[in-house]
């Protein structure tokens, strides 16, 4: 429904797309590392397999999601995301539950790869940001942000969750509660809420009626007239491929996403090796977790501010100054 002329909205309806990624966020959460890491034990345990074999299966998630992300890329262009998540959670959650009936680490794995892994790469953070970003130039940084605390916010509470699902329901009922909650949680609100771009409704990003486009009179290839001082240039997929400066931020952010995989991953057994209890194992996860919940608004806000070069040197120097610190740790047992 277009919007009066004259009248705004009471809430701006880019907050409901942001309340959607949130959600989309948390279902995402249930297949990444720190959540793997809860079960690598047990799973490794009764499934028969060293914890380095079972590694092999976030590896070969990485790979599968930097293969689907041009798909997911050209998808999304023409469909938008309010499909693409809504089979994201389907497939998601199908996986989670046949997680479940799992007798071995091939079915397992396959699982993982066939059903979970695609499921996520429809429904996890490249459709979730880009959607978002259609609807926000100014408060881009800071929506973004908001959505992303979903994903933080899961692991803040899934180790401790999954520690006790575990305790009490075993792993494979754990896995049967996470894809019933993935399918409640990004299914109906996808389809139910989800639009593809504001001017669908008539209104401009972070909010405003087309007329005020009209009346402005905007250049060509500019779909905001300024965002902090610098114009917010719209670029087709094929000329950013073009530019080094797009491989530049993929290459960095794919390898700065490595290391945090592999030490999420094995967190949680490297504390339980050392004896302690496992809902120690999981507090301690949740931990680390509450920094990385806190954290986005403060980088989102700062966003709308700042160079965002600045910012994410910014951060790739903290988490390489942590992971050195790791390294450098002498080992516990050590005289």
């Amino acid at each position: 429904m277009l919007e009066q002329p004259g009248k705004r909205r009471a809430i701006y309806y880019g907050w409901v797309i942001v309340v959607v990624g949130f959600l989309a966020h948390i279902a995402s959460a249930f297949s990444i590392s720190s959540t793997l890491s809860v079960f690598l034990k047990p799973l490794s345990a009764d499934l028969g397999i060293s914890r380095g074999t079972f590694s092999l299966i976030r590896s070969g998630e990485i790979l599968i999601g930097a293969a689907a992300a041009p798909v997911v890329g050209t998808l999304m262009d023409r469909y938008g995301g309010r499909w693409l998540m809504a089979a994201g959670g389907l497939i998601s959650g199908a996986g989670f539950i046949c997680l479940g009936q799992t007798r071995d680490f091939i079915q397992f794995m396959l699982v993982r790869w066939l059903l979970v892994t695609p499921g996520d790469s429809l429904m996890g953070s490249l459709v979730v940001n880009v959607s978002i970003a259609r609807w926000f130039v100014r408060m881009r940084g800071r929506a973004l942000a908001i959505a992303g605390m979903g994903h933080g916010l899961t692991k803040v509470c899934m180790p401790v969750i999954a520690a006790a699902l575990m305790l009490y329901i075993g792993w494979r009922g754990s896995w049967v509660v996470f894809g019933v909650f993935a399918l409640l949680l990004v299914v109906a609100p996808a389809v139910l809420l989800m639009r593809r771009s504001p001017e669908e409704m008539g209104l401009l990003p972070d909010g405003g009626p087309m007329e005020a486009r009209d009346a402005a009179a905007a250049p060509p290839k500019r779909r905001y007239a300024k965002r902090t001082g610098a114009d917010n240039v719209e670029w087709s997929r094929r000329e950013a491929l073009r530019t080094p400066v797009f491989w530049l931020i993929a290459v960095t952010f794919g390898v700065a996403q490595i290391g945090v995989t592999g030490l999420n991953l094995h967190v949680f057994s490297y504390v339980t090796d050392q004896g302690h209890p496992v809902l120690v194992a999981a507090t301690v996860m949740s931990v680390i977790a509450v920094m990385q919940f806190s954290t986005p608004i403060v980088w989102g806000m700062l966003a709308d501010r700042m160079d965002n070069g600045v910012l994410n040197t910014a951060k790739c120097a903290l988490q390489g100054a942590g992971l050195l610190l790791r390294c450098f740790r002498a080992p516990p047992n050590a005289a």
